[in-house]
């Protein structure tokens, strides 16, 4: 398997970030200047999550230097209470090749390093390759929940040794 890194985005990193936010079905009928738009605030709240929390959603990259997706933990309120999320999203051209499950291993892993202690995971109920991912990664489906007045599937992981 071809090694990988995840490293905390740069202002310089915004057009990989407008590429794969563009290639959402969510942005599929938005005009390029609002999915530019949705980047650069997308960018900058991970910038500033680094800082306020010590992690963000983080650029996946090949060894060689190629953006494939990203992969990280972002802090939410999910049924009304702070909960870390882990989130994760790999260009088209890129999926089925086991990026988003290692990736998440990997975050995962991290996150135990630093003390958390749980973390969660919200997904459509159509989207069988993010749940396929979240099992894979040892989430357990925990049941349905609201998120942006739609119905998401709630995973949750425990972080114990």
């Amino acid at each position: 398997m071809e090694e990988f890194i995840l490293r905390e985005y740069r202002e310089k990193d915004m057009p990989f970030v407008i590429r794969l936010l563009g290639e959402s079905p969510a942005m599929t009928f938005y005009p390029p200047e609002k999915i530019a738009e949705h980047a650069r605030i997308w960018l900058e709240e991970q910038i500033t999550s680094y800082k306020t929390h010590g992690f963000g959603v983080w650029l996946l990259e090949s060894a060689k230097g190629e953006s494939l997706g990203q992969c990280g933990l972002m802090m939410r309120e999910i049924e009304e209470r702070p909960r870390i999320e882990l989130g994760f999203s790999i260009r088209l051209m890129h999926r089925g090749k086991g990026w988003a499950t290692r990736a998440g291993l990997s975050v995962i892993e991290w996150a135990r390093q630093k003390g958390l202690r749980e973390l969660t995971a919200l997904t459509s109920p159509e989207n069988d390759p993010a749940q396929r991912v979240l099992r894979h990664c040892g989430f357990s489906l925990q049941g349905r929940t609201e998120r942006f007045g739609e119905q998401s599937l709630l995973y949750r992981r425990l972080l114990t040794d």
